[in-house]
Formats: C-alpha cells, structure tokens, sequence
C-alpha cells in the first residue's frame, strides 16, 4: 500500500501539467482560452494544492493505516485489534467521503472508484469467495491485486467487503 503513494502523487502532478501545455487540435501553441486559463490557474492550484491532494493524501495514509490494521487482526484476532481496525475502517472511509465530492485525476479516470466504492456488496459471492481457499492463496500470491481485479467483480471489492468483515449491525463483530 506504502508504494501506491509516490505513484498518485506524481500522477496528479502530471495531470495538472498536461491540461496547462496542451496543443490546439492542429498541434499549434495557440490556445484560444490562453487568457481565461492564465486567470482561473490561480484558483485552480490552489483548489487541487489545498483540496484534492491534501485530501487524497489523507486517504493515502488512511489506507495505509488500515492496510495495516487489518494484517495485525489477521495475525492477531484479538478484540482490541478488532476494534482498532473499525476505527481505522471509518476514519479511512470518512476520508474516501470527502474525496468523492470531486473524484479527481486517476480515481475518475481509471475506475478506482467503483472498485474500492461498490454498492451493494454482492453478500452471497463475498462468503463464496472467503471460503475459498485457492482464492484466498490467489489473492495473498505475490500479484494477488492483479488476480483479484481479473478474478472478482467490483461488488466484491473494498470498503463494503472489509466492512462486511469487521462489522455486523453497526457494530464490531
């Protein structure tokens, strides 16, 4: 998860640039909205500086967080590390909230979001798939990210899987 950060980061940066140096469609450097782009860049650095990536970096380190949280309960299903992985469940998800007021950069354009946000669960596939083992080994294998985005469906990824896990009425199970 630690090496997802530098990636998001550098894509943003790209994004941002890219949109500023573009051609016209004939490849020339003219651009007709020169003078509104020179007056909204301002504003717009200050929106993806102040808004978009503090806000993705907080996921980022949520994420992380939570990685993490959820590999000592697998370890150690103690009730307190039970606990602490719901709590970091909702600070991470609160954060994912925040995020999807704009859905900016690789998270609209690479379907990030109906990967890690799907909903409904699909509950009787979830159990179909905790219970079995080879996709367990499948996704635990060192390309076990790739196998799962081959393998399972949207509505068996991210938040609403972990919770399913973690939670049962609103509370830790």
């Amino acid at each position: 998860m630690k090496h997802l950060k530098f990636p998001l980061y550098l894509l943003l940066a790209i994004l941002m640039v890219s949109g500023l140096v573009a051609c016209d469609e004939n490849g020339n450097d003219e651009n007709p909205f020169a003078e509104k782009e020179a007056m909204l860049a301002p504003a717009v650095a200050q929106y993806v500086n102040s808004t978009v990536i503090v806000t993705y970096k907080s996921l980022a380190d949520a994420s992380i967080e939570l990685y993490d949280a959820l590999h000592q309960l697998k370890e150690n299903k103690s009730p307190e590390n039970l606990v602490a992985a719901t709590q970091i469940w909702i600070e991470t998800r609160r954060h994912w909230e925040r995020s999807e007021a704009f859905l900016f950069g690789p998270v609209a354009d690479f379907g990030i979001d109906p990967h890690i946000d799907t909903w409904p669960l699909d509950e009787p596939a979830f159990i179909n798939t905790i219970n079995n083992v080879g996709y367990i080994e499948s996704m635990a294998a060192e390309n076990g990210d790739v196998w799962a985005e081959e393998h399972l469906g949207p509505s068996l990824l991210g938040f609403h899987g972990i919770e399913y896990i973690l939670f049962a009425n609103g509370a830790p199970k």
